[in-house]
């Protein structure tokens, strides 16, 4: 099994489509089991509010999403673990990105993890 490193940003603007992490398949297929997407604010706040949206792209076209993440008014952090029923085959070549767009200039922390296997 193979979990690519996972990817991390940390935004403070709200600009849209920031790049949070980028793969380029190397070998024959790279097989997704899952993926697993964190987002939340760099300081504890315990007022709800939009953190902006999520999405993840396969060479440039939106794969999954977008999400649009959220905390709590306990603070909780948004999150989301996506298993795919059967392994999906991302071909050699091919470049699968996430992207975020904040929904305001405070600082939050948006994590993309990966899981899979190249074959």
């Amino acid at each position: 099994m193979l979990a690519l490193n996972p990817w991390s940003l940390t935004t403070s603007s709200a600009t849209a489509n920031q790049l949070i992490g980028s793969y380029i398949v190397k070998h024959e297929k790279l097989k997704i089991r899952s993926i697993i997407i964190e987002v939340y604010l760099a300081t504890l706040s315990t007022t709800a509010a939009l953190l902006g949206t999520l999405q993840v792209q396969i060479n440039g076209q939106i794969w999954l999403g977008p999400f649009q993440a959220s905390n709590t008014a306990s603070g909780a952090l948004f999150g989301i673990v996506i298993t795919f029923p059967e392994e999906i085959p991302i071909e050699n070549g091919q470049i699968i990105n996430a992207l975020c767009t904040p929904s305001s200039t405070t600082s939050t922390v948006w994590v993309i993890s990966v899981i899979g296997y190249e074959v």
